[in-house]
């Protein structure tokens, strides 16, 4: 069988490597980015980090201008919250461009693609650019403002290409076709564009959106690598494009040059394990809990015992943290648990924790909010305002459900769950009374729960003087032969005891080769058969040597006794 990928993956669940039973970054034979651009098959990016505030930082309320915080407040209905509350208040930079989608960031985004990116047509016109944007709704929105925005280039010079659109696969072909010009001549690409496509006269790729997978990164710095011939008039061949990163992914892969590895995600009854445990203790540590938070801490408390001491240790999972069940299946051992003990209660048993007979997500999720939001509350972060607000809006919108019978039942509490004033003096208690009332109406709110676009016009900012360049080439994270890995851990580990004393000349005893031999084996050369296939049946000594050198000094002293014990003649 043979392989051929650009992008090896090597995370427990999609191992290219062990598929083929190869170690990882050592395929049988790599041809490198940065050779191929050598040896003229490709073009070499030229990337620039570009730092847009409201992308980077977010939204904080107290630094807006009084005019923003007015439109805030009305778009995200903030009218209610307490002045102490809202200067705390802030929208993520994660929530940027998901639910929040502010005119200024995307117009500014556009104009630098617009001013400095390639042109073609005697610099009449941008090149072929792909957009990579964060969602659809990201997506149309950019659509949306370029029209406003550039006119003059009518209705089909930038376009959405996802697979919401009927016409992907059309305006996909004449996005790529190179033989002439066709519109699109901006493609905004949700996903369907990252990988696979072949578009040869792509001069500028737009990073709009967060990337932490290595593999997915590389496939889209991919899509401008393309040769393309005459693409700038006769005889002026595309010689390189550009990457523009609005969202500090060329930060994020020079800091972790593998990316972000895929893991399995966390189910939701452990994190609902782990967040009550959280509470609990909070509550135990907190110097002015109150008696009925006590006693809220105690009921949780045993409720996760029960959940320790019902597992079933027939469960292989189970058995391989056998001790660790035993020993918490004790009630006794939740008593003042400390730091040591609620780390192996985190770490070996909170994900043995099994899939219950509830089955209604949606009030599971319910419950993990309420859950974090007593923990925010005591720690009074301000993530509980955007807490509270998402609980009164629940309330709100189970309000206008007051036709069905068990929501009309329990109207008294929604309404106060929707007021403003129950939160003025809302304890963990109380949002746990809350919990138990309001967790079985949940799922009446299924089908309206997709969270809604806001859409503003918030002051922002493209700071043109930290625009940062990045040699990604450079940095690309080679694979490695044999022959340089092996060379390149004895590089790294030359200050190792026995390495030294070759390095330096000293002599070394049989036990300490042995010993240096099994230790290069275990971590580097494979196996003894491997290492002679490579490099030839020679002495370990010579072999290390070969790669280290002598050091100058150990070289002089060498020369010097030489020197002084030979007899030498004059003209010797």
């Amino acid at each position: 069988m043979i392989g051929l990928t650009a992008t090896p993956k090597k995370n427990l669940d999609k191992n290219t490597y062990s598929f083929f039973q190869l170690e990882d970054d050592i395929p049988t034979f790599a041809y490198e980015l940065d050779t191929a651009v050598n040896d003229g098959f490709l073009v070499p990016p030229r990337s620039y980090a570009v730092p847009v505030q409201m992308v980077r930082d977010g939204v904080k309320y107290k630094d807006l201008s009084d005019e923003d915080k007015a439109e805030l407040e009305e778009k995200l209905g903030l009218t209610a919250v307490s002045d102490e509350a809202l200067q705390e208040f802030e929208v993520g930079a994660s929530q940027i461009n998901s639910f929040l989608f502010n005119e200024p960031t995307v117009d500014l985004v556009l104009d630098h693609l617009m001013n400095n990116g390639l042109k073609v047509a005697s610099g009449d016109k941008v090149g072929k650019t792909i957009i990579f944007a964060r969602n659809h709704r990201h997506a149309v929105f950019i659509e949306e403002r370029f029209n406003k925005n550039y006119p003059e280039y009518g209705g089909n010079f930038c376009r959405v290409i996802d697979n919401y659109n009927d016409k992907a696969q059309d305006l996909l072909e004449k996005f790529c076709y190179d033989k002439e010009e066709l519109e699109p001549q901006i493609a905004i690409s949700v996903d369907m564009m990252d990988t696979g496509v072949d578009a040869p006269s792509v001069l500028n790729l737009i990073f709009f959106k967060p990337v932490k997978s290595y593999a997915k990164f590389w496939q889209m710095v991919g899509r401008g690598t393309r040769l393309r011939r005459d693409l700038f008039g006769p005889h002026e061949d595309k010689k390189f494009f550009l990457l523009f990163d609005y969202c500090r992914n060329l930060e994020f892969f020079q800091e972790n040059p593998d990316g972000y590895q895929t893991n399995t995600q966390r189910p939701l009854s452990q994190l609902l394990f782990l967040e009550q445990l959280h509470v609990a203790n909070l509550i135990q540590e907190n110097m002015d809990a109150n008696n009925q938070d006590l006693a809220l801490a105690k009921e949780y408390i045993n409720q996760l015992h029960a959940k320790v001491a019902q597992l079933d240790t027939a469960r292989y999972e189970v058995r391989k943290h056998l001790a660790v069940v035993h020993q918490f299946a004790d009630r006794s051992k939740w008593d003042n648990l400390n730091k040591s003990a609620i780390i192996a209660i985190e770490t070996e048993l909170s994900h043995l924790i099994p899939y219950t007979e509830d089955i209604d997500e949606m009030a599971k999720r319910f419950d993990l909010n309420s859950y974090k939001l007593q923990g925010a509350m005591i720690n009074k972060s301000p993530r509980q305002t955007v807490l509270i607000q998402n609980f009164m809006d629940i309330g709100k919108r189970l309000l206008k459900k007051r036709n069905v019978p068990a929501v009309a039942a329990k109207e008294i509490v929604i309404r106060e769950m929707a007021s403003i004033d129950f939160w003025q003096d809302a304890s963990v208690s109380k949002i746990e009374n809350l919990r138990k009332e309001i967790r079985d109406l949940i799922h009446l709110l299924k089908e309206e729960n997709n969270i809604k676009p806001i859409y503003t016009k918030l002051d922002d900012n493209l700071l043109k003087e930290e625009i940062i360049g990045y040699d990604i080439i450079a940095n690309f994270k080679n694979l490695q032969s044999y022959k340089d890995r092996v060379t390149a851990f004895i590089k790294k580990n030359k200050h190792h005891l026995v390495i030294d004393k070759l390095h330096k000349n000293q002599p070394i005893n049989a036990f300490e080769l042995q010993q240096l031999e099994q230790y290069l084996v275990a971590e580097a050369l494979g196996s003894k058969e491997e290492f002679i296939k490579e490099f030839g049946d020679q002495p370990l000594g010579t072999f290390i040597r070969s790669i280290i050198g002598l050091d100058q000094e150990a070289i002089q002293a060498h020369f010097t006794n030489f020197i002084g014990e030979a007899n030498l003649s004059a003209k010797q």
